[in-house]
């Protein structure tokens, strides 16, 4: 096929129209949101953003260098707008990964106990991400696929079958329905759809490096079309991204050379499994040389502090694993089932019982170290493709072969609920953050001088505190100081990036490099008990402020400070503004 034909104009431009129309519905915050605040930090400070190079965590050992880079490029010779064009493409890849997934399904809408075929045919016709990337010979079918019918009737009926998954995708992901279902539930039930357990998911809130898990589930996608070179490719990609994703691409990885083998392509799955070696290769090389143990003692501290303090919502099965964690489990074995006769039983099985195996033994053993690889954290694409699967099956069931008015109610569905996405996105009905911090982030902003550090304060959640398993608060009303109850603290999250200003510590964003985890739990400590005092007329205080050289101090109006080293500068009806006087 030439490279720029009508043919592949129309793919690609329906890929486009298709990642807009779903990133409408889906929806995505404003810059900055959340773990943003902590995964864009290096890139910005590379990029010469305000005074952030002098910020502490942005000279520590970057985890994300990958995405720092395309952080830093974006906004030194282009706009931080760009990051809503990155995501929606994202979002469209997503979308089509899941419509690839239906499409190596799609036979069985055509016979509902189709024979075992091993031979070459056609699938269901459709605009896929993945067939952008397919051979021009006919698409060998997956195990358990029918024979293909060119019947008018049947065309027609895979073509409404088509509308309604597509309709069903975007529903189920939908900002409209999440936000709904706060509204009336106050938990978003739709998110357990979508997302895998201990709070790990591939679709966020924005672009961060774990929306990169996306191409994990269009491995699968282009995987099931015979293309096992380009399908790890994309998995071990994810992993060179994000290294929390380089255990799932190696399960996936696994899984795709089983079914070669099984097949009697043994040199196939050589080169296939060292492909996919050599890709990520670089990134295991960086991660061994950045953030190899400084010592046996404080390499085990490092781990200790990640695991059971700063993100033990993360790592601790028995902080996640609730009622809804469980559903989502049977909703993957669920899945399991019903494609049990085809190659992707395989892809889900391997992946799902390697995980299973490594949980297990997390627990029984406790390693910390293990607990930080999240070997759980595959449900982050497996629930997805399970939902897919689900909704594919399902549809089987229902005769598409008559009323054909039935696109045009798929359309209006679709036309609802991107309207909807629209509406959250303007009026902000979602991820809303505190506005009581938005006047002093304003005047520091404008105020900033290089040689400012700003010290915030500090608060220590408790880890026993706070309802088990893992909910989406993207939906939820926006946090305020007096009604906090989450395990981290939401407020001044966003000072870096907003400000531009560097600051001495905060407890959100955290390195993680063994030395420097310690060092950030002394800065955190030590910050935390200066502010439980009132009275700062100290000497040492001062002395230690200027040792460290603080230059500002922020501080809640209910927890004035009285301290004849400081000078009020700002002060607004929630926060205090103070600078160290010289």
């Amino acid at each position: 096929m030439p490279l720029f034909s009508r043919t592949r104009g129309r793919k690609i431009l329906s890929f486009l129209l298709g990642s807009l129309l779903f990133g409408l519905a889906y929806t995505q915050p404003r810059l900055y949101y959340s773990n943003q605040h902590q995964y864009f930090l290096h890139g910005a400070a590379a990029a010469g953003e305000g005074f952030l190079s002098h910020d502490w965590l942005a000279n520590t050992a970057d985890p994300t260098p990958v995405f720092s880079t395309l952080v830093a490029w974006t906004l030194r010779y282009g706009h931080s707008f760009l990051f809503y064009g990155y995501y929606l493409i994202i979002l469209g890849i997503y979308l089509h990964a899941l419509m690839g997934i239906f499409d190596a399904l799609g036979d069985s809408l055509q016979s509902p106990s189709p024979p075992v075929h091993r031979g070459r045919g056609v699938g269901v016709k459709g605009w896929t991400f993945s067939r952008i990337f397919a051979p021009s010979t006919p698409l060998p079918r997956i195990e358990g696929g029918g024979e293909r019918t060119d019947s008018q009737q049947s065309r027609e009926s895979a073509k409404r079958a088509r509308w309604a998954f597509l309709t069903f995708v975007v529903v189920v992901h939908s900002g409209l329905l999440r936000w709904s279902s706060v509204r009336v539930f106050g938990v978003d039930y739709p998110w357990y759809f979508q997302a895998g357990v201990a709070n790990q998911y591939i679709l966020g809130a924005g672009l961060q490096p774990s929306v990169f898990g996306v191409w994990l589930v269009l491995s699968v996608s282009i995987f099931l079309k015979n293309r096992p070179y380009l399908a790890v490719t994309w998995a071990a990609l994810s992993g060179v991204i994000h290294s929390t994703y380089l255990l799932s691409a190696a399960l996936l990885t696994l899984s795709y050379l089983y079914l070669l083998l099984r097949a009697g392509r043994r040199r196939d799955a050589a080169l296939v499994g060292l492909w996919a070696l050599l890709v990520v290769s670089p990134v295991v090389v960086y991660n061994a040389v950045s953030f190899a143990p400084s010592s046996p003692q404080a390499f085990a501290e490092a781990q200790h502090l990640l695991a059971h303090v700063r993100i033990p919502h993360h790592t601790q099965v028995d902080r996640w694993l609730d009622g809804l964690a469980w559903m989502q489990l049977g909703w993957i074995l669920w899945a399991m089932f019903l494609v049990r006769k085809s190659r992707l039983f395989v892809v889900l099985s391997v992946c799902f019982v390697g995980s299973l195996a490594l949980t297990l033994v997390q627990v029984a053993t406790g390693n910390d170290t293990l607990a930080l690889l999240f070997p759980w954290r595959t449900s982050s694409f497996l629930v997805p493709i399970a939902t897919a699967v689900i909704l594919t099956q399902t549809l089987n069931h229902f005769a598409f072969r008559s009323y054909p008015a039935i696109q045009y109610i798929y359309g209006f569905v679709l036309i609802v609920f991107v309207t909807g996405g629209v509406v959250i996105s303007y009026f902000g009905l979602g991820y809303r953050t505190n506005t009581q911090e938005t006047r002093l982030l304003e005047y520091i902003r404008d105020h900033k001088t290089a040689e400012d550090v700003y010290l915030l304060p500090v608060e220590l959640p408790k880890l026993t505190s706070g309802q088990r398993g893992a909910a989406s608060l993207n939906f939820t009303p926006p946090p305020q100081r007096s009604t906090q109850k989450q395990n981290i603290s939401v407020d001044l999250q966003q000072f870096r990036l907003f400000t531009g200003a560097p600051i001495y510590i905060d407890f959100k964003s955290i390195p993680y490099k063994d030395v420097e985890v310690l060092e950030w739990r002394h800065r955190v400590l030590w910050t935390h008990g200066l502010y439980e005092e009132r009275n700062w007329n100290e000497h040492e205080i001062a002395t230690e402020l200027s040792r460290r050289k603080i230059t500002h101090i922020v501080a809640t109006a209910d927890r004035d400070i009285s301290c004849a080293a400081l000078e009020l500068v700002c002060k607004d009806p929630s926060y205090r503004l103070y600078r160290v006087r010289k």
